[in-house]
């Protein structure tokens, strides 16, 4: 069984850029049980709108030209979104700015991850999204 990394104020801080979105989206983010894969689901006008899947990363958007996105994460938002008819959208909070992109196409993959864990888990198949497919959230104030 791989170790879960994800601490309280990783939780914390997703919850705060779930907040944000919902502002400024105009409904609420709900969120999903660990076995969904993908973190929220968006609420607008009391129904299901979009899934919603949330990163937080610590560079500008601008550190790197593409992310890397977990093949298996986008795999099954696009299932969610093929099965249900709702949008499924990559959400990522970089210290400059966030940015969401609807995953609609396949993208190169390439098998990577981190190594300073010496985890060699942390290494899987992941989609290269170029970052300037990335839209800016609307009504947002950097940070």
């Amino acid at each position: 069984m791989c170790p879960i990394y994800e601490t309280e104020k990783d939780l914390q801080r997703e919850q705060s850029i779930a907040e944000r979105v919902a502002a400024a989206w105009g409904g609420e983010m709900v969120k999903l049980i660990p076995r969904y894969s993908i973190d929220y689901i968006f609420i607008h006008e009391g129904e299901a709108a979009a899934w919603v899947e949330i990163k937080s990363r610590t560079v500008a958007s601008t550190t790197y030209p593409t992310y890397y996105a977990s093949l298996h994460t986008v795999m099954f938002g696009k299932q969610m979104a093929a099965e249900t008819g709702l949008p499924f959208f990559l959400m990522v909070s970089w210290s400059d700015t966030i940015k969401f992109l609807e995953i609609t196409k396949r993208y190169p993959i390439k098998y990577a991850g981190r190594t300073d864990r010496g985890d060699a888990f942390d290494k899987n198949p992941a989609y290269i999204i170029p970052i300037d497919e990335f839209q800016g959230l609307e009504n947002e104030n950097n940070g």
